[in-house]
């Protein structure tokens, strides 16, 4: 990847080249997807996978001269089942998986301009569930449940945008007064924090 520079396109179809210091960057990474998979009957199947991502890291246009955000790669691992039951008028479809992070890509905005930044590490894991009935000819009932938990391993420089008035020491948080218009950006330690959320559905 070379940065040299942008084209910005203006009234009257003015053109504006903006320069900006050379940097190179390269980076390489193999990636790989293995899965192994057993049919324990007709109506029973389990697999395990295992697999590597690799997305490519970049520059940053709207902070000439920074270093360039690296490569994020994906470590993830699958454990899941299929089955068919009662003459196929029940299925039922199960993954369990567990996600690895490394210098996973983050989108911030700064000075009014959106790019992405290295969150170090994370880790997610997670479950899957699809069922499907058929009671009758005319009748199939679909149920699709997950349940997924994250967590920042490494995340020192996380950003947190506030309302103003708002204040970035000692600590992130607002401050009293009527809301004014923008908000200040700070910057906090998230490392260990976690997210947690529980999808479903119901569909007849």
């Amino acid at each position: 990847i070379t940065n040299k520079g942008f084209l910005t396109v203006g009234a009257g179809g003015a053109l504006t080249v903006t320069q900006l210091p050379e940097q190179e960057a390269n980076a390489t990474k193999p990636t790989f997807r293995a899965v192994l998979d057993h049919d324990f009957s007709d109506d029973l199947m389990a697999y395990v996978s295992a697999s590597r991502g690799f997305k490519s890291g970049g520059f940053a246009l709207f902070a000439a001269g920074t270093p360039p955000v690296e490569p994020e790669i994906l470590d993830a691992v699958a454990v899941g089942l299929k089955s068919d039951w009662l003459d196929s008028r029940f299925q039922a479809n199960l993954e369990a998986f567990y996600y690895d992070y490394t210098n996973q890509q983050v989108q911030v905005i700064r000075a009014a301009g959106a790019f992405n930044v290295n969150a170090a590490r994370s880790r997610i894991y997670g479950l899957e569930a699809s069922l499907t009935a058929v009671p009758s000819g005319d009748l199939t009932l679909r149920a699709n449940l997950g349940y997924l938990h994250g967590r920042y391993r490494e995340f020192v420089e996380a950003p947190i945008y506030l309302q103003n008035p708002a204040t970035c020491a000692p600590t992130p948080q607002r401050v009293p007064g009527p809301l004014q218009p923008g908000s200040l950006t700070c910057s906090f330690d998230a490392s260990g924090l976690e997210g947690l959320a529980r999808i479903g559905s119901f569909v007849a």
